[in-house]
């Protein structure tokens, strides 16, 4: 049965009204973004700023995980395998092997290859999964942190277009990327990490900066019980990873207590040179955003540390924390994989609600208006997946009903 302002009518009498242009169907599912839309990276065609969520036109079906620092993208997918990027192709980072600082205000497909299974943004630099268990990058080499072997420094090799790292195709969708570094998990379990090591100890190598930048993966420690990544060093200098029995490892910067250990500055202003375990084993999602981090258990409770300036923490305060902290309620589902977003928290509950705070000057909380937010508030609509991108901030959100 179908409701309408009318009537309700059966199934066939819809399909009847609207072959007759007597009643028209839309639906509300698909691809929504707002905020903050420099270089036209919310796909709307333009460069204005939404303060409310507002439809991209299209059939899409997922958004990306993307961005550390100043990353200016999105990565989309249509359909189960195509890739598409929106935004600046600054570095060559939407792999439109155009090798300009192009920008594109609508999403433009990336190849035609319909066989990718996850991808992730970064600081001008793309990390991607194939279904065959390869590994491909594109986008800024400063410090060989495109994992191919190619050498960093200036003058770079750059590349605007999908190359693959090595041969192996042992690679699991678990990938992160920033600031010039990138961290994969295999399928056996093991971590990796190649790039930018040069501050803050981030590729968790036990070597504190400027220490050795590396353009092959190199594997940290001897561990094979890693399960995924929640996400990669933005500004903040701090990674996360999980492992399958629960628990949740931070390393790198932990100059403002984003390391969760109680400390900081602590052992020293370059933070962890090597995994470190975060009390407590039933963790369940994370976010690394800035210099703060924020995390779900399996209990339904969501938990943040670190910096708090535009109560970045969604504690009602702008106090840094050195621990994590617990904001209210126990229904909560996941965090974004990145909140470096113009310095905004975003979650999403178990009934698809979603939830925003922060700062809140380019409309990014969703409220129509740009009034900052200490504790979160809801993001009107029911959502089904999200993620928060770029250093100014703004937000993509898909609906499944």
């Amino acid at each position: 049965m179908a409701a309408t302002e009318t009537g309700v009518w059966d199934l066939q009498q819809v399909r009847d009204k609207q072959l007759a242009g007597e009643w028209e169907y839309t639906s509300s599912e698909g691809l929504y973004t707002w905020g903050d839309n420099g270089v036209g990276r919310l796909g709307h065609n333009n460069q204005t700023k939404y303060s409310s969520p507002t439809q991209v036109p299209g059939s899409w079906s997922k958004v990306f995980i993307t961005g550390s620092g100043n990353q200016k993208y999105l990565l989309l997918s249509k359909n189960s395998g195509d890739l598409w990027g929106v935004g600046e192709s600054y570095e060559g980072a939407l792999g439109l092997n155009d090798g300009t600082a192009s920008t594109r205000s609508s999403p433009v497909q990336i190849g035609t290859d319909t066989t990718w299974s996850n991808a992730v943004g970064g600081e001008n630099m793309t990390i991607a999964t194939k279904t065959d268990g390869t590994l491909w990058m594109w986008g800024d080499n400063t410090y060989g942190g495109l994992g191919a072997n190619l050498a960093g420094g200036i003058p770079y090799q750059k590349r605007s277009s999908p190359i693959q790292v090595g041969t192996d195709t042992t690679w699991s969708t678990n990938i992160a990327n920033g600031q010039g570094a990138a961290w994969a998990i295999k399928t056996n379990g093991t971590l990796w990490a190649w790039g930018n090591n040069q501050q803050y100890a981030a590729l968790g190598l036990n070597q504190y900066g400027p220490g050795t930048n590396y353009s092959s993966p190199v594997q940290v420690g001897t561990n094979t019980t890693w399960s995924s990544l929640g996400a990669g060093s933005g500004q903040g200098g701090a990674v996360a990873a999980f492992k399958n029995d629960g628990t949740l490892w931070v390393w790198g910067r932990n100059n403002n207590g984003q390391l969760g250990q109680n400390s900081i500055n602590s052992p020293s202003s370059a933070g962890f040179s090597s995994p470190t375990q975060l009390p407590g084993t039933s963790w369940a999602s994370v976010s690394v955003g800035g210099a703060m981090l924020m995390a779900t258990k399996t209990d339904g409770t969501l938990w943040s540390w670190g910096y708090n300036n535009f109560g970045l923490l969604g504690l009602n305060d702008n106090i840094k924390r050195s621990s994590p902290t617990q904001i209210p309620g126990t229904t909560w589902s996941q965090v974004s994989g990145k909140q470096r977003a113009g310095y905004i928290g975003v979650a999403i509950k178990t009934d698809g609600t979603l939830w925003a705070w922060g700062n809140n000057d380019k409309g990014e909380l969703g409220q129509n208006d740009k009034t900052q937010r200490s504790s979160p508030v809801q993001i009107p609509g029911t959502w089904d997946s999200f993620d928060s991108t770029g250093y100014n901030g703004n937000i993509a959100a898909i609906k499944s009903i």
